[in-house]
Protein backbone atom coordinates (compact mmCIF):
# COMPACT_ATOMS: atom_id res chain seq x y z
CA UNK A 1 0.00 0.00 0.00
CA UNK A 2 1.29 3.55 -0.94
CA UNK A 3 2.19 5.86 1.71
CA UNK A 4 -0.56 7.89 0.45
CA UNK A 5 -3.28 5.48 1.21
CA UNK A 6 -1.90 4.68 4.48
CA UNK A 7 -2.60 8.54 5.25
CA UNK A 8 -5.98 8.90 3.96
CA UNK A 9 -7.31 5.87 5.48
CA UNK A 10 -6.56 7.74 8.64
CA UNK A 11 -8.37 10.57 7.61
CA UNK A 12 -11.40 7.84 6.31
CA UNK A 13 -11.37 6.60 10.00
CA UNK A 14 -12.41 10.01 11.61
CA UNK A 15 -14.70 10.70 8.93
CA UNK A 16 -16.77 8.12 8.85
CA UNK A 17 -16.61 7.90 12.79
CA UNK A 18 -17.35 11.90 12.10
CA UNK A 19 -20.09 10.41 10.01
CA UNK A 20 -21.97 8.32 12.51
CA UNK A 21 -21.89 11.58 14.47
CA UNK A 22 -23.41 13.99 12.11
CA UNK A 23 -25.41 12.25 8.95
CA UNK A 24 -24.28 12.44 4.88
CA UNK A 25 -25.73 15.98 4.32
CA UNK A 26 -24.02 17.32 7.57
CA UNK A 27 -20.64 15.57 6.83
CA UNK A 28 -20.98 16.58 2.66
CA UNK A 29 -21.06 20.09 4.17
CA UNK A 30 -17.84 20.52 5.67
CA UNK A 31 -16.41 19.68 2.10
CA UNK A 32 -14.94 23.12 1.92
CA UNK A 33 -13.01 22.73 5.35
CA UNK A 34 -12.26 19.29 6.11
CA UNK A 35 -12.64 17.07 2.50
CA UNK A 36 -9.65 15.50 1.72
CA UNK A 37 -8.87 18.33 -1.15
CA UNK A 38 -9.27 20.85 1.14
CA UNK A 39 -7.57 19.29 4.07
CA UNK A 40 -5.29 17.33 2.47
CA UNK A 41 -3.92 18.39 -1.04
CA UNK A 42 -3.22 21.82 -0.37
CA UNK A 43 -0.62 20.53 2.69
CA UNK A 44 0.67 18.26 -0.25
CA UNK A 45 1.60 20.53 -2.96
CA UNK A 46 3.30 22.73 -0.07
CA UNK A 47 4.92 20.52 2.23
CA UNK A 48 5.62 17.30 0.98
CA UNK A 49 5.24 17.05 -3.35
CA UNK A 50 6.45 13.69 -3.45
CA UNK A 51 2.92 12.57 -1.69
CA UNK A 52 1.29 14.53 -3.99
CA UNK A 53 3.00 12.41 -6.54
CA UNK A 54 2.21 9.29 -5.30
CA UNK A 55 -1.82 10.77 -4.74
CA UNK A 56 -2.10 11.84 -8.28
CA UNK A 57 0.77 10.74 -10.40
CA UNK A 58 1.14 14.45 -11.47
CA UNK A 59 3.85 16.34 -10.00
CA UNK A 60 2.21 19.73 -8.75
CA UNK A 61 3.62 21.49 -12.12
CA UNK A 62 2.23 18.93 -14.54
CA UNK A 63 -1.02 18.80 -12.98
CA UNK A 64 -1.40 22.68 -13.28
CA UNK A 65 -0.29 22.31 -17.23
CA UNK A 66 -3.00 19.73 -17.48
CA UNK A 67 -5.84 21.38 -15.77
CA UNK A 68 -4.97 24.54 -17.93
CA UNK A 69 -5.91 22.47 -20.91
CA UNK A 70 -9.17 21.00 -19.66
CA UNK A 71 -10.36 23.81 -16.84
CA UNK A 72 -12.86 25.72 -19.31
CA UNK A 73 -14.30 22.06 -20.09
CA UNK A 74 -14.40 20.79 -16.37
CA UNK A 75 -16.32 24.20 -15.28
CA UNK A 76 -19.83 23.88 -14.24
CA UNK A 77 -22.66 26.13 -13.38
CA UNK A 78 -25.08 26.44 -11.05
CA UNK A 79 -27.05 28.25 -8.41
CA UNK A 80 -25.75 26.14 -5.55
CA UNK A 81 -21.95 26.48 -5.39
CA UNK A 82 -20.26 23.84 -8.07
CA UNK A 83 -17.04 21.74 -7.44
CA UNK A 84 -13.93 23.85 -9.28
CA UNK A 85 -12.34 22.13 -11.95
CA UNK A 86 -9.29 21.98 -9.86
CA UNK A 87 -10.97 19.55 -7.30
CA UNK A 88 -12.77 17.60 -10.09
CA UNK A 89 -9.50 17.21 -11.85
CA UNK A 90 -8.24 15.91 -9.06
CA UNK A 91 -10.40 13.29 -7.58
CA UNK A 92 -10.37 11.86 -11.04
CA UNK A 93 -6.98 11.50 -11.15
CA UNK A 94 -6.53 9.65 -7.48
CA UNK A 95 -9.43 7.17 -8.53
CA UNK A 96 -7.18 6.45 -11.73
CA UNK A 97 -4.23 6.52 -9.75
CA UNK A 98 -5.62 4.22 -6.69
CA UNK A 99 -8.31 2.18 -7.98
CA UNK A 100 -10.01 2.78 -4.50
CA UNK A 101 -14.21 2.19 -4.34
CA UNK A 102 -16.67 5.22 -5.40
CA UNK A 103 -18.02 5.02 -1.51
CA UNK A 104 -13.90 5.34 -0.43
CA UNK A 105 -13.92 8.53 -2.94
CA UNK A 106 -17.04 9.68 -1.47
CA UNK A 107 -16.28 9.83 1.60
CA UNK A 108 -12.82 11.06 1.38
CA UNK A 109 -13.61 14.31 -0.17
CA UNK A 110 -17.01 14.62 0.89
CA UNK A 111 -19.19 14.49 -2.03
CA UNK A 112 -22.42 12.17 -2.68
CA UNK A 113 -21.28 9.14 -4.35
CA UNK A 114 -23.22 9.60 -7.48
CA UNK A 115 -21.33 13.31 -7.44
CA UNK A 116 -18.33 11.39 -7.37
CA UNK A 117 -19.21 8.93 -10.23
CA UNK A 118 -20.50 11.49 -12.20
CA UNK A 119 -17.57 13.62 -11.95
CA UNK A 120 -15.20 10.66 -12.56
CA UNK A 121 -17.23 9.61 -15.56
CA UNK A 122 -17.23 13.73 -17.25
CA UNK A 123 -13.75 14.31 -16.04
CA UNK A 124 -12.48 11.14 -17.99
CA UNK A 125 -14.94 11.94 -21.12
CA UNK A 126 -13.09 15.44 -20.92
CA UNK A 127 -9.69 14.29 -20.75
CA UNK A 128 -9.68 12.24 -23.93
CA UNK A 129 -11.72 14.50 -25.73
CA UNK A 130 -9.06 17.47 -25.27
CA UNK A 131 -5.96 15.28 -25.10
CA UNK A 132 -6.57 12.73 -28.06
CA UNK A 133 -5.99 15.23 -30.94
CA UNK A 134 -2.91 16.44 -29.08
CA UNK A 135 -1.23 12.95 -28.12
CA UNK A 136 -2.84 10.49 -30.21
CA UNK A 137 -3.47 11.79 -33.69
CA UNK A 138 -2.65 9.36 -36.62
CA UNK A 139 1.02 10.07 -37.54
CA UNK A 140 1.92 11.72 -40.60
CA UNK A 141 3.84 10.15 -43.32
CA UNK A 142 7.09 12.16 -41.47
CA UNK A 143 5.91 10.74 -38.49
CA UNK A 144 5.90 7.45 -39.24
CA UNK A 145 9.13 7.53 -40.63
CA UNK A 146 10.34 8.98 -37.64
CA UNK A 147 8.80 6.17 -35.48
CA UNK A 148 10.48 3.85 -37.88
CA UNK A 149 14.04 5.48 -37.33
CA UNK A 150 13.58 5.23 -33.55
CA UNK A 151 12.86 1.98 -33.88
CA UNK A 152 16.10 1.34 -36.08
CA UNK A 153 18.06 3.16 -33.87
CA UNK A 154 17.12 0.47 -30.26
CA UNK A 155 16.45 -2.69 -31.94
CA UNK A 156 17.95 -2.90 -36.00
CA UNK A 157 14.15 -3.53 -36.89
CA UNK A 158 14.18 -1.82 -40.00
CA UNK A 159 10.44 -0.74 -41.37
CA UNK A 160 8.90 -0.95 -37.91
CA UNK A 161 5.78 1.73 -37.42
CA UNK A 162 5.13 -0.10 -33.60
CA UNK A 163 4.15 -2.84 -31.61
CA UNK A 164 0.92 -4.26 -31.09
CA UNK A 165 -0.61 -6.15 -28.51
CA UNK A 166 -3.76 -6.87 -26.53
CA UNK A 167 -4.32 -7.08 -22.59
CA UNK A 168 -7.47 -8.04 -20.60
CA UNK A 169 -9.12 -5.24 -18.63
CA UNK A 170 -11.22 -6.27 -15.31
CA UNK A 171 -14.60 -5.45 -14.85
CA UNK A 172 -17.78 -5.41 -12.97
CA UNK A 173 -20.21 -7.56 -15.44
CA UNK A 174 -22.95 -6.59 -16.30
CA UNK A 175 -26.41 -7.92 -15.25
CA UNK A 176 -27.01 -11.06 -17.46
CA UNK A 177 -24.05 -10.65 -19.68
CA UNK A 178 -21.28 -12.97 -18.04
CA UNK A 179 -21.49 -15.49 -21.20
CA UNK A 180 -19.86 -12.07 -22.68
CA UNK A 181 -17.43 -10.87 -20.82
CA UNK A 182 -16.00 -14.09 -18.81
CA UNK A 183 -12.42 -14.41 -20.18
CA UNK A 184 -10.40 -18.16 -20.11
CA UNK A 185 -9.23 -16.36 -16.49
CA UNK A 186 -12.18 -16.90 -15.16
CA UNK A 187 -12.90 -13.00 -14.84
CA UNK A 188 -14.46 -10.54 -16.47
CA UNK A 189 -13.08 -8.11 -18.54
CA UNK A 190 -12.83 -6.16 -21.58
CA UNK A 191 -10.48 -5.98 -24.38
CA UNK A 192 -7.48 -3.37 -24.58
CA UNK A 193 -5.84 -3.54 -27.60
CA UNK A 194 -3.11 -0.92 -28.90
CA UNK A 195 0.13 -0.26 -30.39
CA UNK A 196 2.85 1.61 -29.37
CA UNK A 197 5.96 2.98 -30.84
CA UNK A 198 9.21 2.35 -29.25
CA UNK A 199 8.98 5.16 -26.77
CA UNK A 200 6.19 3.33 -25.26
CA UNK A 201 3.52 5.76 -26.28
CA UNK A 202 0.57 4.46 -27.78
CA UNK A 203 -0.20 5.48 -31.41
CA UNK A 204 -3.71 3.35 -31.37
CA UNK A 205 -6.36 2.30 -28.46
CA UNK A 206 -9.38 0.45 -29.28
CA UNK A 207 -11.49 -0.67 -26.04
CA UNK A 208 -14.40 -2.45 -25.34
CA UNK A 209 -14.48 -5.94 -27.02
CA UNK A 210 -15.79 -8.90 -25.56
CA UNK A 211 -13.67 -10.49 -22.73
CA UNK A 212 -14.81 -13.79 -24.11
CA UNK A 213 -14.31 -12.67 -27.79
CA UNK A 214 -12.91 -15.43 -30.10
CA UNK A 215 -14.98 -15.87 -33.05
CA UNK A 216 -14.10 -13.44 -35.86
CA UNK A 217 -11.31 -12.03 -33.33
CA UNK A 218 -10.78 -8.86 -31.88
CA UNK A 219 -7.98 -7.87 -34.32
CA UNK A 220 -9.52 -9.11 -37.20
CA UNK A 221 -12.39 -6.84 -36.80
CA UNK A 222 -10.61 -4.01 -35.27
CA UNK A 223 -10.51 -0.13 -36.58
CA UNK A 224 -6.82 -0.39 -36.56
CA UNK A 225 -6.35 -3.70 -38.72
CA UNK A 226 -8.89 -1.64 -41.64
CA UNK A 227 -6.94 1.51 -41.56
CA UNK A 228 -4.06 -0.67 -42.41
CA UNK A 229 -6.23 -2.67 -45.26
CA UNK A 230 -7.41 0.53 -46.53
CA UNK A 231 -4.25 2.61 -46.01
CA UNK A 232 -6.04 5.28 -44.34
CA UNK A 233 -3.62 5.42 -41.87
CA UNK A 234 -0.95 7.59 -44.02
CA UNK A 235 1.71 4.95 -43.44
CA UNK A 236 5.08 5.35 -45.35
CA UNK A 237 5.07 3.66 -48.91
CA UNK A 238 7.44 0.52 -49.18
CA UNK A 239 11.02 1.79 -49.46
CA UNK A 240 14.63 0.59 -49.45
CA UNK A 241 15.55 -0.97 -46.52
CA UNK A 242 18.77 0.35 -44.88
CA UNK A 243 22.06 -0.07 -46.98
CA UNK A 244 20.28 -2.63 -49.10
CA UNK A 245 18.50 -2.21 -52.88
CA UNK A 246 15.51 -4.58 -51.10
CA UNK A 247 12.33 -2.57 -51.59
CA UNK A 248 10.23 -3.49 -48.25
CA UNK A 249 6.96 -2.39 -47.21
CA UNK A 250 7.04 -0.63 -43.81
CA UNK A 251 4.70 -2.68 -40.89
CA UNK A 252 3.98 -3.27 -37.83
CA UNK A 253 5.39 -6.84 -35.10
CA UNK A 254 2.95 -8.54 -33.24
CA UNK A 255 2.92 -12.31 -31.60
CA UNK A 256 1.64 -15.25 -32.76
CA UNK A 257 -1.93 -14.32 -31.84
CA UNK A 258 -1.78 -12.35 -34.99
CA UNK A 259 -2.29 -12.61 -38.68
CA UNK A 260 1.00 -12.36 -40.65
CA UNK A 261 0.04 -9.78 -43.30
CA UNK A 262 1.95 -7.41 -45.90
CA UNK A 263 2.05 -5.16 -43.15
CA UNK A 264 2.36 -6.76 -39.76
CA UNK A 265 5.01 -9.25 -39.16
CA UNK A 266 5.10 -11.95 -36.67
CA UNK A 267 7.92 -14.61 -35.27
CA UNK A 268 8.57 -17.85 -37.25
CA UNK A 269 6.05 -20.19 -34.86
CA UNK A 270 8.50 -23.20 -35.74
CA UNK A 271 12.46 -22.47 -36.11
CA UNK A 272 14.17 -24.39 -38.60
CA UNK A 273 17.39 -23.11 -38.21
CA UNK A 274 19.73 -20.24 -36.64
CA UNK A 275 18.54 -17.77 -39.27
CA UNK A 276 14.98 -17.81 -38.26
CA UNK A 277 15.90 -17.98 -34.32
CA UNK A 278 17.41 -14.58 -34.78
CA UNK A 279 15.08 -13.10 -37.21
CA UNK A 280 12.57 -14.01 -33.84
CA UNK A 281 14.90 -12.52 -31.22
CA UNK A 282 14.79 -9.53 -33.38
CA UNK A 283 11.30 -9.00 -33.68
CA UNK A 284 10.68 -9.78 -29.79
CA UNK A 285 12.98 -6.90 -29.02
CA UNK A 286 10.38 -4.58 -30.59
CA UNK A 287 7.43 -6.58 -29.68
CA UNK A 288 8.37 -6.32 -26.03
CA UNK A 289 7.81 -2.56 -26.49
CA UNK A 290 4.20 -2.75 -26.07
CA UNK A 291 4.75 -5.20 -23.06
CA UNK A 292 6.42 -2.56 -21.55
CA UNK A 293 4.26 0.39 -22.44
CA UNK A 294 1.49 -2.11 -21.02
CA UNK A 295 3.55 -2.58 -17.46
CA UNK A 296 4.36 1.60 -17.50
CA UNK A 297 -0.04 1.99 -17.61
CA UNK A 298 -0.69 -0.23 -15.12
CA UNK A 299 1.61 0.92 -12.70
CA UNK A 300 0.92 4.17 -12.69
CA UNK A 301 -3.15 4.07 -13.20
CA UNK A 302 -4.29 0.72 -10.35
CA UNK A 303 -7.42 1.27 -11.74
CA UNK A 304 -7.05 -1.32 -14.43
CA UNK A 305 -6.06 -3.57 -12.13
CA UNK A 306 -9.02 -3.38 -10.41
CA UNK A 307 -12.19 -4.40 -11.41
CA UNK A 308 -13.59 -1.28 -13.02
CA UNK A 309 -17.12 -0.67 -11.00
CA UNK A 310 -18.62 1.33 -13.83
CA UNK A 311 -20.93 -0.17 -17.31
CA UNK A 312 -19.26 -1.52 -19.89
CA UNK A 313 -19.05 1.35 -22.21
CA UNK A 314 -18.23 3.90 -19.01
CA UNK A 315 -15.07 1.60 -18.31
CA UNK A 316 -14.14 2.36 -21.94
CA UNK A 317 -13.85 5.82 -20.92
CA UNK A 318 -12.00 5.36 -17.71
CA UNK A 319 -8.93 3.21 -19.96
CA UNK A 320 -8.87 6.13 -22.64
CA UNK A 321 -8.09 8.31 -19.88
CA UNK A 322 -5.51 6.75 -18.40
CA UNK A 323 -4.45 5.92 -22.31
CA UNK A 324 -4.13 9.66 -23.38
CA UNK A 325 -2.51 10.66 -19.75
CA UNK A 326 0.02 7.70 -20.34
CA UNK A 327 0.75 9.86 -23.39
CA UNK A 328 0.73 13.08 -21.71
CA UNK A 329 3.22 12.12 -19.34
CA UNK A 330 5.56 10.37 -21.51
CA UNK A 331 6.28 13.06 -23.83
CA UNK A 332 6.88 15.83 -20.95
CA UNK A 333 9.18 13.33 -18.72
CA UNK A 334 12.04 12.21 -20.71
CA UNK A 335 12.45 9.89 -16.79
CA UNK A 336 8.94 8.49 -17.05
CA UNK A 337 9.13 5.63 -18.30
CA UNK A 338 13.23 4.79 -16.23
CA UNK A 339 11.00 5.77 -13.17
CA UNK A 340 7.88 4.02 -13.95
CA UNK A 341 9.58 0.66 -15.43
CA UNK A 342 11.37 -0.61 -11.86
CA UNK A 343 7.69 -1.03 -10.33
CA UNK A 344 5.89 -2.52 -13.46
CA UNK A 345 3.06 -5.08 -13.29
CA UNK A 346 1.09 -6.19 -16.48
CA UNK A 347 -2.78 -6.68 -17.48
CA UNK A 348 -3.67 -10.39 -18.12
CA UNK A 349 -2.48 -11.11 -21.76
CA UNK A 350 -5.14 -11.74 -24.14
CA UNK A 351 -4.59 -15.49 -25.44
CA UNK A 352 -4.23 -16.39 -29.04
CA UNK A 353 -7.42 -17.86 -29.47
CA UNK A 354 -8.59 -14.28 -28.40
CA UNK A 355 -7.78 -12.10 -30.48
CA UNK A 356 -8.20 -13.91 -34.00
CA UNK A 357 -9.94 -17.40 -35.00
CA UNK A 358 -7.88 -17.87 -38.10
CA UNK A 359 -4.52 -15.92 -38.31
CA UNK A 360 -3.65 -18.00 -41.79
CA UNK A 361 -0.93 -16.09 -43.54
CA UNK A 362 -0.85 -15.89 -47.03
CA UNK A 363 2.22 -16.60 -49.48
CA UNK A 364 3.06 -12.87 -50.39
CA UNK A 365 3.38 -12.20 -46.17
CA UNK A 366 5.32 -15.46 -46.02
CA UNK A 367 8.36 -14.52 -48.64
CA UNK A 368 8.35 -11.43 -47.19
CA UNK A 369 8.92 -12.31 -43.71
CA UNK A 370 11.83 -14.64 -45.62
CA UNK A 371 13.01 -11.89 -47.13
CA UNK A 372 13.42 -9.77 -44.00
CA UNK A 373 14.76 -13.18 -42.31
CA UNK A 374 17.69 -13.09 -44.97
CA UNK A 375 18.16 -9.34 -44.29
CA UNK A 376 18.84 -8.96 -40.47
CA UNK A 377 20.97 -12.57 -40.97
CA UNK A 378 22.99 -10.45 -43.78
CA UNK A 379 26.07 -8.23 -42.97
CA UNK A 380 24.24 -5.31 -43.89
CA UNK A 381 22.72 -4.80 -40.47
Amino acid sequence: MDDIDVLEDLLLLKMIASRQRRGNQEIFKTRKNHGFYSSGVNVLTKNNPELFIESSRFTYEQFKVLLNLVESYLRKYSRRNPIEPEQRLYITLHFLAHGRALRVISMKFRIGLETARSIILDTCDVLWRVLESRYMSTPSDAEWKQISEDFWNVTKLPHCLGAIGGKHVPINCPPNSRSKYLNNKQFNSVILLAACDSNYTFTFVDVGSYGNQSDGGVFKTSQFRNMISDKSMDAPNAENLPNSDLVFPYYFVADVAFPLERNIMKPYETVTDVSEEVFNQRLCSARMRIETAFGLLTSRWKVLSTSISFSPENAKKVVLATIVLHNFLVSGNVNYTTLEKRNTHNLTSVNSHDLLTANTSNQLARNLRNELCEYLNSSLV
